[in-house]
Parts: C-alpha cells; structure tokens; sequence
C-alpha cells in the first residue's frame, strides 16, 4: 500500500503564500465595503487594529488546506504547513508585541 504523504517544502512555500494573498484580499474587501458606505473608514486608532486582525485572518487561512492535508493524510505536507503557520504567528507576534502586550 503507497501512500502519499506529501511535500514538505511544496506546503511550507504554500504556507507563506495563501496568508500574504489572503491579506490582499481582505485588506481589498475592506477598502472596497468602505468605499461603499458599508463599514466605516478606519481612524487612525481603528485602523491599527484593523490591520493587526486582517493580517491574523491571512494567518488563520492556512487552517483551510490543512484541513485538506489531514483528509488526505499527508502528514509530510502538515508539517511543512504548520512550520510556516508557527513562523508568521511568531512574526505576528514580535511585530505587534507592543499593542498586545501594553502595560
């Protein structure tokens, strides 16, 4: 029985690149719904935290294909995707320490 268990290095690539296209797009959606009237602009106050939570929803987009891998049993691929979700939540982190972590 072969099983295919994936690539590592091909998830890891696809674990940095799903995130940053999915900031685009949600940073794109937001622009959008404010330019029609849906949501309000982003203040200066607002709008730290707005960028703070779309760049933590382009992270959690790698929760998606790791559902996928998981069916397939590609534990190779988990790996590579984990190992790059774990990475830019460690950059999330570090980037936005100050604000989260304010006294």
């Amino acid at each position: 029985m072969n099983i295919r268990r994936g690539n590592t290095m091909t998830a890891f690539f696809m674990g940095i690149f799903l995130p940053c296209a999915g900031f685009i797009i949600v940073r794109w959606l937001f622009e959008l719904a404010g330019a029609q009237g849906l949501i309000d602009e982003a203040s200066s106050s607002i709008g730290s935290r707005r960028f703070r939570t779309i760049c933590l929803i382009g992270i959690c987009i790698n929760i998606f294909p790791m559902q996928v891998f998981q069916r397939r049993r590609a534990s190779d691929s988990i790996r590579g995707l984990a190992i790059a979700t774990v990475l830019l939540a460690a950059i999330w982190v570090f980037y936005f320490y100050d604000s989260l972590f304010a006294s």
